[in-house]
């Protein structure tokens, strides 16, 4: 059986004391267990802010005890999983100096890009595009969570309408029950800010809408106050051939590594992603195809996987190291 496991995307905090449980279960009925482990907080990153982030909100966790409790967590994971695979070297790392997980047990299988361009509807692209006629469309998109780092893209975008007032940004995702507190808080900043025209918070989207605002912007803005795990927003602007503004993470410095139409920034630093903005917004920069290594395909992904799955099947055949 093959289950995914992440932070704070499939439920709230304490959902993530049910996986051992649920790991035990499988176990007893006897079936090998393949865990994709999308995020890892490294223990030097478990600090207030995190765990502010991470808890409930109102509840406080110390963070000697979060570090505990993801000790045991991924230890767990570790001793009842037949394979931990990772999307990056870097959670890897995490895992086996940090959580002591065995070395040989993790694999590492890159995030998936789909690199057919995907088929837009024209009456939604119509919709959107009679809507921001004549605007440099900006693009935030993905669940709404403290970690988006939003409130860094609206102070940049406050400096950027001063020069460019065709700009605009679209912020759509859904928002969890337990990050409306975060939703209210940056919808509030950009009231304060004076830009409350110039910002559209969309919601969760239509898959046809999604890939007709992602075929209409100009550029996807990413500005994650931290990262730890693989982007998928990345592998979708990755997809529609679109300029990138991404804050430097290790995890996300890794994952972009090969791409190019992408601008890296520092976290938390409206300034440096205020002058990325204003660099693309100014220059006709080439919008020709992407350059478009075919490693972090989903084709490739799929078949790595099923190579792991005959592994465990049949140990002769041989597990890639």
């Amino acid at each position: 059986m093959h289950l995914q496991f992440e932070l704070n995307t499939f439920g709230p905090f304490y959902m993530n004391i049910f996986l051992p449980m649920l790991l035990g279960l499988i176990r007893l009925i006897g079936l090998d267990i393949v865990v994709t482990v999308h995020s890892v907080i490294p223990q030097r990153s478990i600090t207030k802010e995190t765990v502010k982030d991470l808890a409930p909100k109102g509840v406080w966790i110390p963070p000697l005890l979060l570090t505990t409790f993801f000790t045991l967590l991924y230890s767990v994971i570790g001793k009842l999983s037949s394979v931990v695979i990772v999307h990056s070297r870097a959670i890897k790392r995490w895992l086996v100096v940090d959580y002591k997980l065995k070395i040989k047990k993790i694999l590492v299988v890159p995030h998936g890009v789909d690199y057919t361009m995907p088929k837009v509807e024209q009456s939604a692209l119509n919709l959107w595009s009679k809507q921001f006629h004549g605007k440099k469309v900006l693009l935030s998109f993905g669940v709404i969570s403290p970690r988006k780092g939003i409130e860094y893209l609206l102070q940049a975008l406050s400096h950027v309408v001063r020069c460019h007032h065709e700009c605009i940004l679209i912020i759509s995702g859904r928002t969890p029950k337990y990050y409306m507190w975060y939703a209210d808080q940056i919808k509030s900043l950009s009231k304060a800010l004076g830009i409350q025209d110039k910002v559209f918070f969309l919601g969760p989207l239509k898959n046809k809408d999604v890939h007709a605002l992602f075929s209409l912007a100009d550029v996807i803005i990413l500005p994650y106050a931290y990262a730890f795990s693989a982007s998928g927003v990345l592998s979708l602007a990755r997809q529609h051939n679109k300029f990138i503004i991404s804050t430097c993470h290790e995890i996300i410095v890794e994952q972009v590594a090969s791409w190019d139409k992408v601008i890296l920034v520092p976290p938390k630093d409206p300034h440096s992603l205020a002058k990325a903005i204003t660099n693309i917004v100014n220059y006709e920069f080439s919008r020709g195809k992407t350059s478009r290594s075919q490693n972090d395909s989903w084709t490739n992904v799929a078949t790595e996987t099923v190579k792991i799955y005959r592994s465990i099947i049949d140990p002769s055949y041989g597990r890639r190291k």
